[in-house]
């Protein structure tokens, strides 16, 4: 827990450092919200990935977008982001997996391409994600089950951290209406279980919808 405290810290000490001259010189600063699809599976080193299916989930939450008088901008988020796998089983009529809901923390740096009212972007930067919760799922012709992932002796670790990016579209509406598209690369082993020595690494490809009021 110390050396996440201590990753945590050193980005947004890095932020803050940079912040105030920022935003001397920032143009806009908005508010809204954003949520949106996400295709979410895992990276399993070497372990056999053909059986690892993707989840689908969704993600939604706050945002926080300030712009400079040019075409940098910075964009924090605070987001309850729905990750995850499936995994094939020796029954084609069942399959099992994991569901991983977090806490995610963005902070992007966000380049805008002025090209009218219709504005093409791109973002990236990190992202750090707090563990809510684990559950282990099972898929049947007849439906699905679900238990606490210490009940089926799983632990998973209760950070993680990866580097977000991709691009979309913003609308100069008032308020402001943007979509994008972007993945997120795991750098972090998630799969904290005794006696494994195998590592798990998320992956996250996600669609959005934001909506952004101004307040400067």
């Amino acid at each position: 827990m110390l050396r996440q405290s201590i990753v945590l810290s050193t980005a947004l000490s890095v932020c803050l450092v940079c912040f105030p001259g920022y935003v001397a010189t920032a143009q806009s600063t908005a508010v809204g919200v954003t949520g949106g699809i996400n295709r979410s599976t895992v990276l399993a080193g070497a372990e056999d990935t053909e059986s690892v299916l993707a989840r689908i989930g969704f993600h939604a939450g706050g945002v926080l977008s300030i712009q400079s008088t040019g075409p940098l901008g910075f964009q924090f988020g605070a987001n309850y982001h729905l990750k995850g796998f499936e995994l094939e089983t020796d029954d084609p009529d069942v399959t099992g997996g994991l569901r991983l809901a977090y806490f995610e923390v963005p902070i992007l740096g966000v380049a805008t391409i002025p090209t009218g009212s219709v504005r093409p972007f791109l973002f990236g930067g990190p992202a750090f994600g707090f563990l809510l919760t684990c559950d282990v799922i099972a898929t049947t012709q007849a439906g699905s089950a679900s238990a606490d992932c210490a009940t089926g002796g799983i632990t998973t670790t209760s950070f993680d951290a990866g580097v977000m990016f991709g691009g979309g579209l913003s609308a100069g509406t008032r308020p402001a209406i943007g979509v994008d598209v972007g993945y997120t690369l795991g750098l972090l082993n998630i799969d904290d279980t005794p006696g494994l020595a195998s590592e798990i690494k998320n992956r996250d490809l996600f669609a959005s919808l934001r909506i952004l009021f101004p307040i400067h």
